[in-house]
């Protein structure tokens, strides 16, 4: 409580200066300490169409679209646990089957309109102090034939984007990971019109750039 309570008043005191003359202000703090798992089974026979499967897991999470000058500061921790599991098991599965298991500890999305200079103070730490922490994406997928399959695995533990237009852009970004990541896709299908698979893990991602 008390490490909460020093980035609080760290943040405010970052923000005051900034407050008068922005248009957009966002005060953005999010802690999480619990495991979260995302977990889809599908088991069947014979699916005559398509078929769409999505297993998702994210700890702390935060989108924000703001105009003219504006100034954010977030800050995201996570001491969990977080993982994205999916199982499909399936006989035929006549048209395209689409899989997507995704694990996102800390992701930060920020996108200004253009018409104003964007300010950013960002900090995403991901179990600072617990080794035996782990962030993991898995796929298992078992089918006797199926038209086409499209299956994606990612599993991330920081993730930042900013974006703004001819405004521009001041950003200060930290990112901190201290877990496991793992993302891992075993796929045994009998007959496949076409098949594209792929499994991602990223410690820490951050992108900047216009709109």
């Amino acid at each position: 409580m008390k490490k909460t309570s020093l980035l609080l008043a760290a943040t405010l005191a970052t923000a005051l200066p900034f407050a008068a003359a922005a248009d957009d202000m966002v005060l953005n703090g999010q802690l999480n300490f619990k495991d979260v798992i995302g977990e889809q089974n599908v088991y069947v026979g014979v699916v005559a169409n398509d078929h769409d499967q999505t297993a998702s897991a994210q700890g702390n999470a935060m989108d924000a679209n703001v105009t003219g000058e504006s100034y954010v500061d977030t800050y995201q921790i996570n001491h969990s646990n977080v993982e994205a599991d999916l199982n499909l098991e399936a006989g035929l599965i006549a048209g395209d089957a689409v899989t997507r298991s995704q694990s996102f500890t800390n992701s930060t999305t920020i996108e200004g309109d253009g018409e104003g200079e964007l300010t950013v103070d960002n900090y995403q730490e991901a179990n600072p102090h617990c080794e035996s922490c782990y962030h993991d994406a898995k796929t298992y997928i078992s089918a006797a034939g199926v038209g086409s399959l499209d299956s994606s695995t990612v599993a991330v533990a920081n993730s930042f984007e900013a974006r703004n237009g001819q405004g521009g852009m001041n950003v200060n970004s930290q990112q901190v990971n201290n877990s496991k990541i793992s993302a891992v896709s075993n796929i045994y299908v009998g007959v496949a019109g076409n098949l594209s698979a792929s499994s991602a893990a990223v410690g820490n991602t951050a992108t900047f750039g216009s709109n």
